[in-house]
């Protein structure tokens, strides 16, 4: 059997101390908060995917400025994801113009996030790994994206 292999890109954006989370609006993930990410389209430069992933979602454009990595998880229908995550910073557009499938969007301090449950996360390990290594600064160069 060939396993299933989606590919996400995704944005983090730190702020004035405050992350830019998304709470997801699709049923199989409805009413959890993420950071702005979707699947790379057919043809699709992940550079570009993150860009137009956090436009849809968040209705801001970013300037993509180093990655944290690329994560590998299984998905809830069982999927092997792989998520490339980018360290972004606004640099315009519109907070009202967002997705369909976006509850709403929202600014929250670290402290908070710390505090939210797994169970309003979606993929819990993966966005407080991805905080980690936030804090930590562990972030590389847009070189290693080719």
């Amino acid at each position: 059997m060939v396993e299933n292999v989606v590919a996400i890109a995704g944005v983090t954006i730190v702020q004035d101390g405050r992350i830019l989370m998304v709470q997801e609006g699709q049923m199989s993930a409805r009413g959890l908060w993420n950071f702005p990410s979707g699947h790379v389209e057919p043809g699709e430069e992940i550079l570009a995917a993150a860009r137009r992933e956090c436009r849809e979602e968040t209705g801001f454009d970013v300037h993509l400025e180093s990655t944290t990595g690329v994560y590998s998880f299984r998905s809830v229908t069982g999927d092997r994801v792989l998520l490339f995550n980018f360290m972004g910073a606004v640099q315009g557009g519109m907070r009202g113009d967002i997705d369909a499938g976006i509850l709403r969007t929202q600014w929250i301090t670290m402290r908070d996030f710390d505090q939210m449950p797994d169970s309003e996360l979606r993929a819990a390990p993966l966005l407080r790994q991805i905080i980690e290594d936030v804090r930590h600064q562990r972030f590389h160069a847009l070189t290693v994206i080719h």
